[in-house]
């Protein structure tokens, strides 16, 4: 390799680092060090530059490395959140094993998901949690009318608004159960609910360990 190529991402990695970004060309998304894996959602894969956030493939490909790395027994996430129901199986998972989380850097919707899952939850210096409520995006419903309104029996819009009505209610039901489970203060909850869809809330630190969102600091 180039001497003068790596002298320079060096440079740029020290450089980075004080604002808590190295270039991701630097990075990998996945990283087991010792008994952690770290899940870094804002590394893309190297076969798909563009794809950034949680998204479906990540659930095998956490599979395929917590099988291969059996001395895991920590997942250390951040990320700004992404595929909704790929951040649950990941959290299933972290459940089944009895993994312990800890969050660095920005750990926002759907990444606290898969942070909440763990039995002991820490949370690095620096890092922020963000939480919001559910949401729909006009054109994924709108694709996803068009490709099953026949097979649905969705005459019209309005047959749909029906089906995804009560899809929201439940998918943030379940939300409200789960973090329950986890052991998180309703008040806590009910406040996190109070925000918009697109509104991102970053409690405080003090705030989380109260909530019994955080176990444990860095």
């Amino acid at each position: 390799m180039n001497p003068e190529f790596v002298t320079n991402l060096a440079v740029a990695c020290t450089l980075a680092l004080t604002v808590g970004v190295c270039p991701s060309f630097a990075q990998e998304r996945w990283v087991v060090q010792d008994n952690e894996l770290i899940f870094n959602m804002g590394v893309p894969y190297r076969d798909a530059p563009n794809e950034v956030g949680l998204i479906k493939r990540d659930v095998e490909e956490f599979k395929l490395v917590i099988m291969e790395n059996p001395a895991v027994d920590t997942i250390v996430v951040s990320g700004r959140g992404g595929y909704g129901p790929a951040g649950d199986e990941i959290a299933d998972s972290i459940l089944d094993f009895g993994f312990h989380t800890r969050a660095f850097g920005d750990c926002l919707s759907a990444c606290t998901r898969i942070f909440l899952a763990g039995d002991i939850r820490r949370l690095s210096p620096e890092a922020s949690l963000g939480f919001h409520r559910p949401y729909v995006l006009r054109e994924e419903e709108q694709a996803y009318y068009l490709a099953h309104r026949m097979n649905r029996g969705w005459h019209d819009e309005f047959d749909y608004v029906e089906f995804i009505y009560d899809v929201g209610l439940v998918d943030m039901l379940d939300n409200v159960e789960f973090m329950v489970s986890r052991r998180v203060a309703f008040e806590f909850i009910a406040q996190a609910y109070s925000y918009g869809s697109f509104e991102m809330w970053r409690p405080e630190v003090d705030l989380l360990l109260e909530s019994g969102v955080v176990t444990a600091l860095e």
